[in-house]
């Protein structure tokens, strides 16, 4: 895939994908990540704690 092809995300379009029946992506140093299907991630949580 070409850095072209790449998704760049607001804020706040990043906030909508919090795995509350939807996908769950988490942001690391600029990169974001699909992290919808680990168990660790589930209903928007990480481990007992907010994804923020």
């Amino acid at each position: 895939m070409a850095d072209d092809d790449l998704k760049t995300f607001t804020r706040e379009e990043l906030a909508q994908f919090d795995g509350n029946g939807r996908r769950a992506y988490v942001a690391v140093d600029g990169l974001v990540y699909d992290v919808t299907h680990e168990e660790s991630w589930q209903y928007g949580k990480h481990y007992g704690g907010n994804c923020w």
